[in-house]
């Protein structure tokens, strides 16, 4: 299972859970489809993800230094 499915189904769990009035029935439901979601991550991918955070941060400074 890839990443973008990994993060669908935990997307659409996570809708369903703060959308229903009775949440427990949910939980245990969605901890089972959970558990068996993997989700194989590589030391590039990291090093990606950590790229990409480190330009969203020094956007905000700039956009905040900007404002000011």
């Amino acid at each position: 299972m890839n990443m973008e499915e990994t993060a669908e189904i935990r997307n659409e769990y996570f809708d369903k859970l703060q959308n229903t009035k009775k949440p427990g029935e949910l939980i245990k439901k969605g901890n089972k489809v959970i558990s068996k979601v993997e989700v194989e991550l590589t030391m590039d991918d990291v090093k990606k993800e950590i790229r990409n955070l480190k330009k969203i941060t020094r956007r905000l400074e700039l956009m905040e230094y900007i404002q000011n």
